[in-house]
């Protein structure tokens, strides 16, 4: 599984957490065989993993979540449904096993559920998502009144800025994160080997 932010696109521990819930209702009961459970859940997490294929967004957890939410209110969620079917349960069983009023978010680093209009909403499972690059910042040097010194995109590696002649003036360049000046380039780095480091 990537870590970085933003391309986590493994979906697997929500979805495990969500099917396990579903079948933990189910089997209160009693009603569900151990295998038939089994099955039930593995039905499941396919199931969702399909449904969700491309309406996970790491980056934006919140994104799709009506989509990926499943809502069972006095009519029962269609793909509950259709994966009990497969384990020869109708809908009418469903609604004796189940809550008529349940709604479980599957979202990216969270899996909650409410059971009834106004419950409590509840967290099945949780992390932390990965934090999101800081993008380095420049120091100004101008005073109020100075005009802003020729800035230099630099290389990913820092290794060298992109060419400018000796007596060519360096290119301006809209702000992005990722651009020193001259100055601020000279007083941040010196060079190490093939690296330049930080002072």
């Amino acid at each position: 599984m990537d870590h970085r932010y933003g391309t986590r696109t493994d979906m697997g521990p929500e979805v495990t957490a969500a099917a396990g819930f579903v079948s933990s209702l189910l089997r209160t009961r009693g009603f569900l065989n151990e295998q038939q459970l089994h099955i039930f859940s593995d039905c499941l997490q396919q199931a969702l993993s399909e449904h969700y294929t491309h309406h996970w967004f790491p980056e934006k957890p919140q994104k799709g979540s009506g989509y990926r939410c499943i809502r069972i209110n006095h009519e029962m969620d269609p793909i509950i449904s259709s994966v009990a079917c497969r384990i020869g349960l109708s809908g009418h069983q469903l609604f004796q096993l189940l809550p008529r009023e349940l709604t479980l978010w599957v979202d990216p680093y969270e899996v909650s559920y409410r059971i009834g209009e106004d419950g409590s909403i509840c967290v099945l499972y949780e992390v932390e998502p990965p934090a999101a690059p800081v993008a380095p910042t420049t120091t100004p040097l101008l005073r109020r009144g100075q005009q802003r010194p020729a800035r230099l995109r630099l290389h990913a590696d820092l290794q060298e800025p992109l060419s400018h002649g000796p007596h060519q003036p360096a290119q301006e360049l809209p702000d992005d994160g990722f651009e020193l000046s001259v100055l601020e380039t000279r007083a941040l780095c010196v060079p190490w080997g093939s690296q330049w480091v930080r002072r």
